[in-house]
């Protein structure tokens, strides 16, 4: 047992594998913790510890987790997505003195992570976005036609990740029937039904880009459009220097990944920001990129670069498209199997399958198993209720 120690929020998501496996020569403990019966980093021989916390759990001042922080002498804790995130920014303060959080500022994470925010600042920095506005219970069809919205659109709450209770509405008449006034914190959006959707991650410090990927997402589960299952790996400038327009502007430090979407006129818009490494972020390997490492290097030095390594110009999340296949089958349709079977005998980045510790495939597999299993995980991840 080492007597320093780095603990990674949110052994739930894929996002910790990237982690242990940029971190796991570092000289450092690795103690992960999360939520749920299983974690992506179980059964991990470069894992010290998992920490799980109950369910639902809202702070990190838990015994067991405040317990293991004070067995070493210096404890790095770095949050892998906005949940807890969150709970760093209400908790940090509360943390003894050989703990250090590596976050971004939250005045940052709040002025972006609000989506609503995040397009009025791309407006303001001339960062070409989707005709919009707040949605409010005065909201009428003619504020609509004055902000240059026109029909479908979409509702979109300001706040949370993926597609969830996303609401698309199809014409003047279905928006009329709406009861507007009870969407609270949403914003109404030009809908683009036929468009290419993008990725830019970026390691970032005072404002400043240190690397970045550009990733077109081909494939997504939930299939409407929510995370990353295959996307190839590609260079555009435009992508880059817009997103690296608005990291300048809120002096961002840590990770940062941007969602963007093109139209019908292959013109591109940047639609959300998330405050964190993405679930697919080990395809920054396919060019030679660790963000992680980037982000610890001020802390545990810099290192070789392991098992980096241009291999591939295309990505594949193994277990996520699985699921994705599974859940088209159940509807009838066997595109998804074809494509996941494709996929899997090309030379693509596998995103849940690591050399150093190869049971990671095994372990994926029943966190996704675990999370199909889950009542209260597929109403979240599937019914797609507005937020009202």
């Amino acid at each position: 047992m080492n007597d320093r120690a780095i603990f990674l929020l949110g052994a739930e998501t894929p996002q910790v594998l990237y982690c242990i496996d940029s971190l796991r020569c570092s000289g450092f403990d690795l103690v992960c913790v999360g939520q749920g019966s299983v974690f992506y980093s179980s059964f991990n021989k470069y894992v010290r510890r998992n920490i799980k916390l109950g369910i639902g759990s809202a702070t990190l001042h838990t015994e067991k987790f405040l317990t293991c922080l004070s067995e070493y002498k210096t404890a790095l804790i770095y949050p892998l997505n906005e949940h807890y995130l969150e709970m760093l920014i209400a908790d940090h303060s509360a943390f003894p003195e050989n703990a250090a959080v590596i976050m971004p500022d939250p005045v940052s994470v709040s002025l972006v992570s609000d989506k609503a925010n995040f397009i009025e600042l791309c407006r303001e920095l001339n960062v070409p976005t989707l005709p919009s506005c707040r949605l409010t219970a005065h909201t009428t069809i003619e504020c609509l036609q004055r902000n240059g919205i026109s029909f479908p659109v979409i509702l979109k709450p300001n706040r949370g990740s993926g597609a969830r209770g996303f609401k698309i509405v199809k014409s003047e008449n279905e928006f009329s029937q709406e009861d507007i006034g009870s969407y609270r914190d949403y914003h109404v959006q030009k809908y683009v039904s036929k468009s290419e959707q993008y990725k830019y991650s970026a390691s970032c410090h005072n404002g400043k880009v240190i690397n970045s990927v550009v990733l077109h997402k081909i494939r997504y589960f939930p299939v409407s459009g929510g995370s990353c299952t295959y996307g190839d790996m590609i260079d555009n400038r435009e992508i880059s220097d817009m997103c690296a327009k608005v990291i300048e502007n809120v002096n961002w430090s840590g990770v940062i990944d941007f969602d963007l979407i093109s139209d019908s006129d292959d013109s591109l818009y940047p639609i959300e920001i998330n405050p964190r490494l993405p679930a697919c972020s080990k395809y920054t390997k396919c060019v030679g990129v660790d963000l992680v490492q980037d982000i610890f290097a001020e802390f545990v030095g810099v290192r070789e670069a392991g098992i980096i390594g241009k291999k591939s110009d295309s990505v594949h999340f193994i277990t996520l498209d699985f699921a994705r296949a599974i859940y088209l089958l159940s509807k009838g349709s066997f595109d998804g199997l074809k494509n996941f079977l494709i996929s899997l005998n090309a030379n693509t980045e596998k995103v849940d399958y690591y050399s150093n510790f190869p049971s990671s495939i095994c372990v994926a597999i029943l966190v996704q198993i675990s999370k199909m299993l889950d009542i209260k995980f597929l109403r979240k991840k599937f019914s797609n209720r507005p937020q009202k």
